[in-house]
């Protein structure tokens, strides 16, 4: 007759080989867990839009970076020489002649805002970007324009781009204005509102918590 002590050890036994049976250890090298490289979506990037362009100012390097889902998008951009307007397009560029505070200017970069229906937009801020200097903040006046003074020479021929840019707030962003090759020229660039019907959700409530 077994003892209580022998049927005990018996027994484990017998719970430690059933064990084994339903959950074998592993054996061998564990296979590694493969490895998951995350990916990024692109950055945004917005389209370029048709507008009138001044061809002159692809010599100059003038350029546009347009803006995703910019509430003011950038409809004309041109240029005048020494203030005169004599050798910029009449059409359709003389239509701001009388518009742009400060006639042709002489060595500026304009910018004119309008609202959706084509009136000019008053009190509308703009940056306006000088190289390393710190920005200043133009605000249009009753005819929709502003300007700011443009005063360091650059080279093209070099692959200079002039130190200077404009930007309405929430608006593509007009760059490379200055003085090329010490010469007196003007950039003007001309936004234009988004209709509201084509507006972002977003777009919506900037304009709630942020007018203008």
């Amino acid at each position: 007759m077994y003892s209580r002590t022998m049927l005990r050890i018996v027994a484990v036994a017998a719970l430690a080989m059933l064990l084994a049976g339903c959950c074998p250890c592993p054996t061998g090298t564990p296979t590694p867990a493969p490895t998951v490289t995350p990916t990024y979506p692109p950055a945004a990037t917005a389209t370029p839009r048709a507008l009138a362009w001044d061809s002159r100012l692809d010599a100059l390097h003038v350029r546009v970076e347009y803006v995703p889902g910019a509430r003011y998008q950038l409809v004309a951009a041109f240029m005048t020489i020494n203030g005169s307007w004599d050798n910029t397009p009449r059409d359709p560029f003389w239509q701001w002649v009388d518009k742009a505070t400060g006639g042709g200017g002489d060595h500026h970069m304009f910018v004119g805002v309008y609202k959706a229906d084509g009136s000019p937009l008053a009190g509308k801020t703009a940056v306006f970007y000088k190289g390393n200097m710190t920005p200043d903040a133009l605000v249009t006046d009753e005819r929709g324009w502003a300007n700011g003074v443009c005063q360091d020479a650059y080279f093209p021929d070099k692959g200079e781009t002039g130190a200077y840019a404009l930007q309405p707030l929430n608006g593509d962003k007009l760059i490379g204005g200055g003085l090329p090759y010490g010469n007196h020229v003007s950039v003007f660039g001309v936004w234009r509102e988004v209709a509201p019907t084509a507006l972002t959700l977003w777009q919506v409530l900037e304009g709630w918590l942020w007018p203008r």
